[in-house]
């Protein structure tokens, strides 16, 4: 993990993960990060983009939290290894 993401923050995304995976949706949340990565640098409107999806993932409590810490690119791209990995290990276990 980055230098620049807290303790706070990689506990939120690997929440968001976990959230993800629970509910089989690994590769529709890489697809749909995928095509946020280009929005990042719009910041708050695209993240708000997907409020309603977060808030169903994680609780309307952490909501804010993951959106905070999905504004910057280099977060959106550890979510999508992280889910990319859980992707792998999936199918090699099958």
């Amino acid at each position: 993990m980055s230098e620049s993401f807290s303790a706070a923050d990689t506990a939120v995304l690997d929440g968001l993960v976990k959230a993800i995976a629970q509910r089989g949706l690994v590769v529709p949340a890489v697809f749909l990060l995928e095509l946020h990565k280009p929005l990042v640098g719009i910041g708050r409107l695209a993240a708000e983009a997907f409020d309603p999806l977060t808030r169903c993932l994680v609780g309307s409590g952490r909501a804010e939290a993951v959106l905070k810490v999905l504004e910057s690119r280099e977060s959106v791209e550890y979510v999508i290894a992280r889910l990319e990995d859980l992707g792998r290990e999936h199918r090699h276990g099958d």
